[in-house]
């Protein structure tokens, strides 16, 4: 099973997202009309997400950020001992991203992630300093469709932007795109969210939900996916069984109950979108 499997049918034109846990967001905060194929936590190398993009009808318009998971992966494999990744080469693999989603005959807005202060939560130490400057410089010259740069926005974990800002970022690819264009805009001017954002302090909730419906912003403790293929059947977790079910299973714990667990919120997630 893989968070993909819980996106939602996509046939008719319109807003969609592509690419990391910033496109979810703003999928979340933009409302009635945005469709998320975003995945949390994913590069722009991932396969799943990168599957995600044929999906998207001909004349949507997509709003495509990548790269934060990229630099994030880089840093941390050079912590290792291992060379750090050139600029060029995710920023390569960002603009990848956009022209596969571009030849899908959608428009394309992209969004670049911020340089986080390298402190907050879980892991934010692998999201800011010159290195992920560096990265954001590279990406911007890559891309080649129009840019909406949310770097120096309050960010609550030290990773995301508060909901306000994802909100704007919506209503700014609404106002300015029509999906059913055949023309992609070859502007790259960058534009930048108002400095209001009162809602900073309260992006918890909607990452929280982003935690419960995909789980792909962290894998489990011992280090397995919960999507891995085959491994709801080797634990005995009732696939087919209903959300309910799925939370008595949960409580037996260990590695059952943590794909019980995974399991029932995904499905959940799934019921709620209906």
């Amino acid at each position: 099973m893989r968070a993909s499997d819980f996106l939602p049918e996509t046939t008719a034109t319109g807003y969609y997202t592509i690419g990391d846990s910033h496109a979810v967001m703003v999928a979340i905060m933009g409302g009635k009309g945005w469709t998320n194929l975003a995945i949390g936590g994913r590069s722009s190398t991932d396969r799943e997400m990168l599957g995600n993009i044929s999906k998207i009808p001909k004349g949507s318009v997509v709003l495509v950020s990548q790269g934060a998971n990229d630099t994030a992966n880089a840093i941390l494999a050079h912590k290792q001992g291992r060379p750090l990744k050139s600029p060029e080469i995710i920023a390569r693999n960002v603009a990848n991203v956009v022209n596969l989603v571009q030849a899908q005959g959608a428009t394309v807005v992209f969004m670049l992630f911020p340089n986080g202060p390298g402190r907050g939560g879980k892991g934010a130490e692998h999201y800011g300093g010159p290195y992920q400057d560096k990265v954001r410089s590279a990406i911007r010259s890559a891309v080649g469709v129009p840019i909406i740069d949310i770097n120096g926005k309050p960010l609550y974990d030290g990773i995301h932007a508060g909901n306000a800002t994802y909100k704007e970022v919506a209503n700014q690819v609404r106002q300015k795109y029509n999906p059913g264009a055949t023309k992609q805009p070859t502007s790259a001017n960058t534009t930048t969210p108002s400095k209001n954002n009162a809602g900073a302090g309260i992006a918890a909730k909607a990452i929280g939900a982003i935690k419960d419906r995909l789980n792909a912003l962290e894998n489990f403790a011992d280090g397995r996916n919960p999507q891995d293929k085959g491994d709801s059947k080797r634990h005995g977790v009732p696939t087919k069984a209903s959300v309910s079910t799925l939370r008595k299973v949960a409580k037996q714990g260990g590695r059952k109950g943590q794909l019980a667990h995974w399991m029932a919120n995904m499905k959940a997630g799934r019921a709620k979108k209906k």
